[in-house]
């Protein structure tokens, strides 16, 4: 048993600075990487576990990205190696995206990952088998791991359940920006407007897809021109650890970089913090949470289906609630 000592919260004003949106970072890196030409993804310096495991996929089909400064510079090809052996790691999106990815765009894969991605369920390749892509696997079917041969996907519309997940729809999404012809996704379950999805198609209009979306069918028309910056923003979800600080300990907190409108799930966390009396406030260097004036708080009743990570830190801020 591992015990950790917690100490008092000794400043009440912090600023810091968090790693690069994973979720953003791993969805334009892979758009970079499937464009010919040089993509350089600003901000992409600092990154985690998955990016590099994803990193380490795309090395094995020759695609290779280097640190530059405080970004990542992204050598895109379309001539990959369409045969290869691949390890995604415990990286979810690059199990459901790059599958995804290599499907459509065809090719024989030995894909493998850890042991903790290999208890996960892996709905998405039972959708892309019926599309046409044929699937061999060496333990539980729809779970790694498995060999893909595919001749690339022709069908021009398919349909995903959200209540399984968004990354399943983000996945195809992408693959189909990368394709040659216009495709259509329709989306049902009760996630149909996820914030994920919506992530998905602002990186694809920004690396040049166009998107038209009527009610919960999406049309995708493929990238014809790659763009050579793309800017990542800061991970929100790693600055609502420090943001929790506000409300819990009264602190006034900056996260660098952090804007509203950054396109990502958990800045629906900074209104929660504002129905109890947080301060949140967006300067040019980045958003500040103010709970200096906050002496107590009550509990929480919400919906967080559409919440990226915060619910166990909500659960985590609950026991100090003055209520139920």
């Amino acid at each position: 048993m591992i015990f950790y000592e917690a100490k008092p919260l000794s400043r009440k004003d912090i600023c810091v600075s968090v790693p690069a949106s994973k979720s953003i970072l791993n969805r334009a890196l892979l758009l970079a990487a499937f464009t010919e030409g040089d993509t350089f993804l600003g901000g992409a310096g600092d990154f985690g576990q998955d990016t590099c495991d994803l990193l380490g996929a795309l090395s094995s089909l020759g695609i290779a990205a280097e640190r530059r400064g405080d970004g990542l510079l992204v050598h895109g090809r379309t001539d990959f190696r369409r045969k290869a052996a691949l390890d995604v790691g415990s990286a979810g999106t690059a199990a459901r995206f790059l599958t995804a990815i290599l499907a459509f765009l065809g090719g024989e894969y030995e894909m493998t990952a850890s042991e903790q991605m290999r208890r996960r369920p892996m709905e998405l390749l039972g959708v892309l088998e019926k599309a046409g892509a044929e699937f061999y696997y060496y333990g539980q079917e729809e779970r790694f791991p498995f060999r893909m041969e595919s001749k690339g996907i022709g069908k021009e519309r398919l349909c995903v359940d959200t209540d399984v997940s968004t990354q399943y729809a983000s996945g195809i999404l992408l693959a189909t920006a990368l394709g040659k012809t216009p495709f259509t996704l329709a989306l049902r379950g009760s996630r149909t407007q996820g914030s994920y999805i919506q992530t998905t198609l602002g990186a694809i209009e920004a690396f040049g897809g166009k998107t038209v979306r009527h009610g919960d069918e999406i049309a995708v028309s493929p990238i014809q021109t790659t763009t050579a910056e793309y800017s990542v923003a800061p991970d929100i979800s790693g600055a609502c650890y420090f943001y929790a600080l506000s409300l819990l300990c009264g602190a006034n907190v900056r996260v660098r970089g952090v804007h509203f409108g950054c396109g990502q799930a958990d800045e629906k966390f900074l209104g929660v913090l504002q129905e109890k009396g947080v301060k949140v406030t967006d300067a040019p260097e980045g958003l500040t949470a103010d709970g200096t004036d906050v002496k107590s708080f009550t509990g929480f009743d919400l919906d967080m289906r559409d919440f990226a990570d915060q619910t166990l830190t909500l659960a985590a801020m609950a026991p100090f609630a003055t209520s139920q």
